[in-house]
């Protein structure tokens, strides 16, 4: 497995930064785009969050020649018939995604909401491993929180009892939807003898 090294297959510096806190420690590096000068953006046009994450994880692999982990990820809303979903990065610009979503939302009484992530590793061979991972929360009236990218500041979590922006990082992967795709993707490598 190419000294235990996996492409992260973003462009995003937030999520390789997570992605790397999660995988530190399993004897796996995550290298970045920039690692491999591999400058290539994926189209992702994909109808479901798994879709878009093997067509970047797919990609990269064969640019590569290494194999490659993708994620694609979405916050979907009850009351919205689930969206965002998977236009959850395309719903408004960063930075005005929460207000968007805020106003969206005002007057709507059922606030229920969940993350969503799909997992997908490929190999150059076209060997490929998923994993999906969800957490359940709830939209906020308004933003909380310092520690946050995205939807975080607005997204509260029934597990935590507090929005993923007032958790640390540490405390976010261990409850978090990506946080948890990983963890099942890593828990399919070991059993796979990938570890």
């Amino acid at each position: 497995m190419n000294e235990k090294e996996l492409v992260f297959a973003t462009n995003n510096a937030h999520k390789l930064v997570e992605v790397r806190a999660i995988f530190e420690g399993t004897g796996i590096r995550i290298l970045s785009l920039r690692d491999v000068d591999c400058n290539h953006e994926t189209v992702e046009d994909g109808k479901t969050f798994y879709e878009n994450a093997r067509k970047k994880a797919r990609e990269i692999a064969e640019i590569t020649g290494r194999p490659a982990v993708a994620d694609d990820t979405g916050l979907c809303v009850d009351a919205l018939g689930g969206a965002p979903g998977v236009y959850s990065a395309r719903f408004a610009p960063e930075g005005e995604r929460c207000e968007k979503l805020l106003s969206v939302m005002d007057g709507k009484e059922d606030r229920r909401a969940h993350f969503e992530t799909s997992a997908v590793l490929v190999f150059p061979d076209g060997r490929e491993i998923t994993a999906v991972g969800r957490v359940d929360g709830e939209i906020t009236l308004e933003k909380r929180g310092d520690n946050h990218f995205g939807y975080d500041p607005v997204f509260y979590s029934t597990e935590a009892k507090k929005t993923f922006a007032e958790l640390d990082m540490a405390e976010k992967n261990a409850i978090s939807h990506r946080g948890r795709a990983f963890a099942n993707l890593l828990t399919k490598m070991k059993e796979e003898n990938l570890l």
